[in-house]
């Protein structure tokens, strides 16, 4: 008596008409965690939309629609969202002119007794810069914007509200670059060039927060532990914005050498970003938590990745995530990775993949709970493909902790590869 039902679909329906939608609709809020978990770990709430999209060379409108089939989980729905945008374009004299807009039905109806909460929304964005490079190695981009949000539903006394927000903002960078005739045959290094990309970006939006006691909190903040978008045009949570003052600085660079295929490979990647709030919300620190990136791939067959979030000044460890993958073209694949993020999760990962042949391919897969001290999932499989048109899969799986279902879990899966 459980159940799924999960559809994808993408059309391209002429030269500049596509359509893009989804399906999903579960019996109830864990079968997709009992009996399809490798699914279950990237997508946890089930979506269903469809998109309509016509482009032009500079413009993209749109028709979004987002439903809620299963009544347990939180979805904020669009009944629908019209929607036109007018790409960065030449205006005058060097001004970059863009524009965003839309006009959304709204429904926010949270399982259980909270009552539901809906909206009207017409929002227009309309900004401005003129790019400057004196030179080619640096860049500056003023820019000033407005955004106009109306409300034909409110939550206060008023019938309708709407709020007017400026914007003006300066986006910089430097470019540098050296070159070292550095040979080596062993890690298959032709050359090296080292670039370096400083970055400035500086925002200043006041009174953000203004009419928040009329404004229906639909679009609102969602849990993240990156750096949100600096632009009044790239928020996404236009119901529930704060005042702005920030200065972001960051610095990338990349290390390359010469590839006979691609015509250049990165060898190592780092990026550091962090912000300094001039007006900051009460608690909140001044300095933002220093976010690194780091990736190095120093041969064909070996990637490390890490991602780094610390607290400037005393240094705490926020977040850190690691992962170092061996591979040999699609004959076999190593992992092993961490994920920690302070006071909620602190577990390893290791997965193991091999083919034995053009039928058969074996994988394993184990997480470690380390502050549970007890693995989580021990999975072990085999995948088999008949005649390049069916794939079946046999899966063993122990699991310790709390779950609803048993210590133990065996799982056949077909699949159609093509037909």
């Amino acid at each position: 008596d459980r159940g799924l039902i999960g559809w994808t679909h993408q059309q391209v329906l002429g030269e500049q008409l596509t359509f893009n939608g989804e399906l999903n609709y579960w019996s109830d809020s864990e079968v997709l965690r009992d009996f399809r978990a490798k699914d279950y770990f990237p997508v946890q709430v089930p979506d269903t939309f469809a998109e309509l999209t016509y482009h032009t060379d500079n413009t993209v409108a749109g028709v979004f629609v987002r439903a809620q089939p299963n009544d347990f989980h939180h979805v904020r729905q669009r009944l629908p969202e019209l929607t036109w945008e007018l790409l960065p374009s030449p205006l005058f004299q060097g001004v970059i002119q863009q524009a965003q807009s839309s006009l959304a039905v709204l429904r926010d109806d949270p399982p259980g007794i909270t009552p539901e909460t809906g909206s009207e929304r017409l929002d227009l964005y309309y900004a401005l810069s003129r790019p400057w490079a004196p030179r080619n190695w640096v860049s500056v981009s003023p820019i000033i914007g407005g955004r106009v949000t109306h409300y034909t539903e409110t939550t206060g006394a008023k019938r309708d509200y709407t709020r007017t927000l400026g914007e003006f903002g300066v986006d910089g960078e430097l470019r540098f670059s050296g070159k070292f005739d550095y040979q080596n045959e062993t890690w298959n290094i032709d050359g090296l060039r080292h670039l370096i990309t400083p970055r400035v970006s500086y925002r200043y939006i006041p009174d953000a927060d203004e009419g928040q006691a009329f404004i229906p909190q639909i679009d609102r903040r969602v849990f993240s532990t990156y750096l949100e978008p600096l632009g009044l045009g790239a928020r996404r949570q236009i119901d529930d914005l704060s005042p702005t003052h920030t200065l972001r600085l960051a610095l990338d660079q990349r290390l390359q050498t010469r590839d006979p295929i691609y015509g250049s490979r990165d060898l190592a990647q780092l990026n550091v970003a962090v912000d300094s709030r001039f007006d900051r919300p009460t608690g909140a620190r001044t300095l933002s938590a220093l976010h690194t990136e780091l990736r190095l791939s120093p041969l064909p067959f070996l990637d490390f990745d890490l991602y780094h979030r610390a607290t400037p000044g005393d240094w705490t460890l926020r977040e850190l995530n690691t992962a170092i993958t061996l591979h040999s073209s699609d004959q076999w694949e190593l992992q092993f990775a961490n994920h920690y993020l302070e006071n909620d999760i602190q577990e390893f990962i290791g997965a193991f993949a091999y083919r034995m042949n053009e039928v058969w391919q074996g994988y394993t897969r184990l997480h470690f709970d380390s502050r549970r001290s007890r693995f989580v999932e021990q999975t072990y499989g085999l995948r088999q493909t008949i005649a390049n048109r069916w794939a079946i899969g046999y899966e063993f799986s122990f699991y310790e902790g709390q779950r609803r279902e048993s210590d133990f879990g065996f799982a056949i899966r077909f699949e159609a590869i093509k037909f």
